[in-house]
């Protein structure tokens, strides 16, 4: 028995248990998962799904986070009648994820990124129901969009192919990047990733274990080692500057902390997509496990959110404001520790510094506004996050660097940073001019005649 049918069927009996089993079974049917990656990366591999660096880093990150979700709903959903269908949901997503990742021949591909798209329709309606408005119903429609793309791009390609005629690859890569970008919920409407706010929150957290960014995945599947042509790559990066520009004011408009991850999501994904276009793949692939984990934390600890929020303000009215001496001196080791890093490490790293150090420092300076308590520890442990992310990068870049494309262009280091500037710059607005109301002069009464009433 190959690799890939060992997993399938630990998965398929994973969710056999999860959907008819007790709360054990369900949680043995989620970590069934884990022996299904185990099989994959020491079992002989067949032609279609294969193991390398990157996909195994990609598949152990869905894992990861699918047992955090799967765990954390399984409190949630506890004693309620959908509890079994949704965790039977839960297994099969991280399961056609993981497939997506180990994917290697076009039919394999195209097979698991369906899965993936049934899987999520399947576990959004499950969690919120099949109203015209649910998010379910706004998935299907985007994967209906994308996954059709995707479809005619294979299609057309092997025609082309069949006929001795050129223009397959082209025709597949639009096709992917159509599928992509709809997977990540871009578009001008609403996004089916930002109405996933009505879903329960495990339900949100696990999109993240390689469902919205999954079209980075797709993109360095079907690029391959040749990478991205230089047309497809400019493409692909108007486009997620443009997404990134037209959501970045949405973020700080909505009210609601679910409103406010979702639409930064895709916000981020966008971001992810235009570092794929820049030719830095590995900043990418790092960014899209990071940003998994953090956004699905995030997810799962948003009922708290108030409180912990509450507690910090709480903290801080008894602390000194910082002097601006002091908040230079903060911004100056932050911007000194990225600086030493990128020189050393270079790279992945080099590309990845400026984005992190100037956000970093800008965190740090809005904190430092007002009341913060141990400001000195606080710029330490920053310059220490930078530090420790950077080593990451550098990290993942020698680890995935067989499994990377390597006839990809690449644009200049700075190329990141100037996109980050030009969606930041797009936030900037003029002051509005205060504009005085004209000098009213009172009325003068007219001197016509007054009727007077006069008493019979």
């Amino acid at each position: 028995m190959t690799s890939i049918l060992c997993s399938v069927a630990v998965v398929l009996t994973g969710a056999a248990l999860a959907r008819f089993g007790g709360p054990r079974l369900r949680v043995a049917g989620l970590s069934s998962l884990v022996l299904a990656l185990a099989l994959d990366a020491t079992l002989p591999h067949s032609g279609a799904w294969s193991s390398d660096p990157l996909s195994l880093t990609l598949a152990i990150a869905a894992v990861v986070i699918g047992l955090s979700a799967g765990a954390f709903g399984l409190r949630q959903f506890r004693g309620e009648a959908r509890a079994a269908t949704i965790t039977m949901w839960v297994v099969l997503v991280v399961g056609s994820v993981c497939w997506l990742d180990v994917a290697r021949s076009t039919p394999a591909i195209v097979c698991s990124w369906i899965v993936t798209s049934l899987a999520t329709v399947g576990v959004l309606t499950a969690s919120t129901g099949s109203g015209p408005r649910q998010p379910g119903r706004r998935a299907l429609t985007a994967a209906a969009v994308g996954d059709g793309a995707l479809l005619l791009g294979v299609a057309t390609a092997a025609v082309l192919h069949a006929h001795h005629l050129g223009g397959g690859g082209t025709v597949l890569l639009a096709g992917a990047g159509i599928a992509a970008l709809a997977r990540a919920g871009f578009g001008t409407g609403r996004s089916w990733v930002v109405s996933t706010v009505a879903a329960p929150t495990p339900v949100s957290a696990l999109l993240h274990a390689g469902v919205v960014n999954a079209g980075a995945v797709l993109l360095l599947h079907v690029a391959g080692r040749a990478g991205l042509p230089t047309w497809f790559a400019g493409a692909l990066l108007v486009v997620s500057v443009a997404q990134m520009v037209a959501l970045a004011p949405q973020i700080n408009r909505r009210f609601d902390l679910k409103g406010q991850l979702a639409t930064s999501t895709v916000s981020q994904m966008a971001f992810m997509l235009a570092c794929i276009a820049l030719g830095w793949p590995v900043l990418a692939v790092t960014h899209l496990i990071g940003h998994g984990i953090y956004k699905a934390g995030r997810f799962m600890g948003a009922g708290g959110a108030i409180t912990e929020r509450a507690h910090r303000r709480a903290l801080a009215l008894g602390s000194p404001r910082p002097s601006k001496v002091l908040r230079g001196l903060g911004a100056a080791v932050i911007f000194g520790v990225g600086v030493a890093v990128s020189v050393a490490f270079g790279g992945d790293a080099e590309a990845a510094m400026p984005v992190l150090t100037v956000a970093t420092a800008i965190l740090w300076w809005q904190r430092t506004r007002t009341s913060m308590p141990h400001p000195v520890v606080s710029a330490v442990a920053l310059g220490g996050l930078v530090a420790a992310y950077g080593a990451v990068v550098a990290g993942a870049a020698a680890l995935l660097e067989t499994s990377m494309p390597t006839a990809s262009w690449r644009a200049p280091w700075w190329s990141v940073l100037a996109v980050v500037g030009v969606v930041a710059a797009s936030l900037l607005r003029p002051k509005p001019q205060e504009v005085r109301p004209p000098r009213m002069t009172p009325a003068v009464a007219p001197t016509a005649a007054i009727p007077v009433e006069v008493a019979a």
